[in-house]
């Protein structure tokens, strides 16, 4: 059984949407992406007491990530059929046929699902994704450091990595934005995609954009507050001379060693697919916006 929230009594037949990314460590890159090829996220219509060991199920695979040990998945709405209908959830790794125990006392037979994606991680992973991600064949863009922010307190360090693609699931062209923060720099921006090299199949990066994911990692654990990093999204460039427009973040969330955090959007939310003309890597700048004209050192 879940905790329930606020607004929601019982989480049993409730989900109406579904998210998941996970991060492969301790191995090389083409190892990472066969390791992530195997998890599916397992939905199943009944719970464990009712012994039909999970009875009807949907299954939401992984897709790789371009350039990057990592693989993201989501379902905006459920299949036809799904809509508030899951009683139980399995994150399974190499077992196409596992289903659930017939007791919830132990797995009958059956193992346990893994949240790792490596069966040997490194017990100590790095402080960055390895190897490094690139773009291919396009060079990544420079992101532009904000003018030195004031820090909210105390010293952070860690790296983040944003991924861009011109289509949903994290397809199409990629490109990546990077930004190290420290104690003196909390804000790395792309002010304006259209100035960005031209990806391999379409025009251009600006108004492309139709899925994105964000992968943070920190040299200590504890050390950051990962509930201050955010990717913004905004509908304008630099030179519209409107700090941006419109905007959307995506937040980042803490992995259970408190070691990094990830963000994804499989498809842009209504409205945005599309749209986003430049972004900003941030780490407690909620008022951030675009400068209305760049440093002459950018």
């Amino acid at each position: 059984m879940l905790m329930n929230t606020a607004a929601l009594k019982s989480w049993d037949d409730a989900a109406e949407s579904v998210q998941l990314s996970c991060q492969c460590r301790g191995l090389a890159l083409t190892a990472c992406k066969a390791e992530l090829a195997k998890i599916t996220l397992r939905l199943y219509a009944d719970p464990v007491r009712r012994k039909t060991r999970g009875g009807p199920s949907t299954d939401l695979t992984c897709a790789a990530i371009v350039d990057g040990p990592y693989c993201a998945g989501q379902l905006e709405a459920m299949p036809t059929g799904w809509a508030g209908r899951a009683s139980a959830a399995a994150l399974i790794y190499a077992n196409p046929n596992y289903r659930l125990p017939l007791s919830a006392k132990g797995a009958g037979g059956s193992p346990k699902p893994s949240t790792r994606v490596s069966p040997k991680p490194s017990p100590k992973p790095s402080p960055k994704p390895s190897p490094k991600p690139s773009p291919k064949p396009s060079p990544k863009p420079s992101p532009k450091p904000s003018p030195s922010p004031t820090p909210v307190s105390g010293k952070t360090d860690f790296g983040c990595t944003a991924y861009f693609h011109t289509s949903k699931q994290f397809g199409g062209d990629s490109m990546v934005i990077e930004g190290e923060f420290t104690e003196s720099s909390w804000a790395h921006y792309a002010p304006d995609f259209a100035h960005l090299p031209k990806p391999p199949t379409v025009d251009k990066w600006d108004d492309q954009i139709q899925s994105v994911m964000i992968v943070c990692d920190a040299k200590v654990a504890g050390t950051t507050d990962w509930s201050g990093v955010k990717l913004r999204l905004f509908a304008d460039p630099y030179w519209r001379k409107t700090r941006g427009g419109p905007y959307i973040d995506l937040g980042c969330e803490a992995d259970n060693a408190q070691l990094g955090c990830t963000g994804a959007l499989a498809a842009m939310p209504k409205g945005w697919g599309n749209r986003v003309s430049a972004a900003a890597l941030l780490y407690h700048q909620e008022d951030f916006k675009l400068p209305r004209t760049l440093p002459k050192s950018a």
